[in-house]
């Protein structure tokens, strides 16, 4: 009963979208019409003619409206994360398309303002999951985590289960510092062998670890990764990054491959390897001559 329910909400709400979409097209057309009827014709049309007109160009546009609708064309941005939210000619859809295009080009505090606004235009629980992912998904991109945490786990309280979403939270968990959590969270995707997104978790993890400075543990998961081939190039650049930290000779060997593999930012990360292995090899000088 809540699914029908539910169904027949959909299609009132584009129901009533339609009528409201289609009625101003049928008066543009209407317009348009009258306008070259009178210059082709020089005569203007009676008031029923007009009437008559005017309603059937009415009713065109609102069924045009409705077929638009009713298709369901998929979102041009994360069709399969969006569904069937914010689809066809009415506002809030429009508002939202407007606001996914401003997210494109990074615009996030406007991105966030936007979609504040539409969450007020009284959405249901699944348009309110995917408003808050993405507002969550603005703050991320911005460091705001502790506003990008609130906001994945409100996403996920209205209801929305994708992957995505949960490997996001558990990324965000662990930039707050919580690894213990964030390890729970990355474990129930490593887990779950339907998910989509498996192949980047031990990957996720090392990384996480070798921020914290845990270089043992980190280099247990990326060599995992590697073996695996996940995230390849990058996975044998924190390899190498960890060895480094380790003071392993192995940090050489996985240095240069990750470089032959073609390692994204190649430039970058030949900079921040030696920095890391400068820094390493004289706190390790240090501590052998205390």
């Amino acid at each position: 009963m809540k699914g029908l329910a539910g169904k027949i909400r959909i299609f009132v709400k584009n129901f009533l979208d339609a009528i409201i979409f289609g009625t101003f097209t049928g008066v543009i057309f209407f317009y348009i019409f009258s306008v070259f009827f009178g210059i082709a014709n020089r005569t203007k049309l009676s008031l029923i003619s007009s009437a008559g007109i005017l309603l059937v160009f009415n009713c065109m546009g609102i069924v045009l409206a409705l077929l638009v609708t009713m298709k369901r064309a998929p979102h041009r941005f994360d069709p399969d994360l969006i569904g069937d939210c914010f689809t066809g000619v009415g506002k809030n859809a429009r508002l939202f398309r407007n606001a996914l295009k401003i997210f494109e080009i990074g615009n996030y505090p406007e991105v966030i303002n936007r979609l504040r606004a539409i969450e007020e235009r009284g959405l249901s629980d699944r348009e309110l999951s995917v408003i808050y992912f993405y507002i969550a998904r603005s703050y991320h991109i911005m460091e705001y985590f502790p506003n990008a945490l609130k906001y994945y786990e409100m996403s996920a309280e209205k209801g929305m289960e994708h992957d995505v979403l949960k490997f996001l939270t558990a990324r965000c968990t662990g930039e707050l510092g919580d690894a213990d959590k964030a390890m729970e969270l990355y474990t129930a995707i490593l887990n779950d062998e339907k998910s989509e997104l498996r192949g980047l978790v031990r990957s996720e993890i090392g990384k996480m670890l070798l921020s914290r400075e845990e270089p043992e543990k980190a280099l247990k998961w990326i060599e995992e990764a590697i073996d695996l081939h996940e995230n390849y190039a990058e996975n044998l650049g924190n390899a190498a990054l960890c060895c480094a930290m380790l003071g392993s000779e192995k940090a050489e060997k996985y240095y240069r491959l990750a470089m032959l593999n073609h390692i994204s930012e190649p430039g970058a990360f030949a900079d921040y390897y030696k920095n890391v292995s400068e820094s390493y090899r004289e706190k390790s000088d240090t501590a052998s001559k205390e």
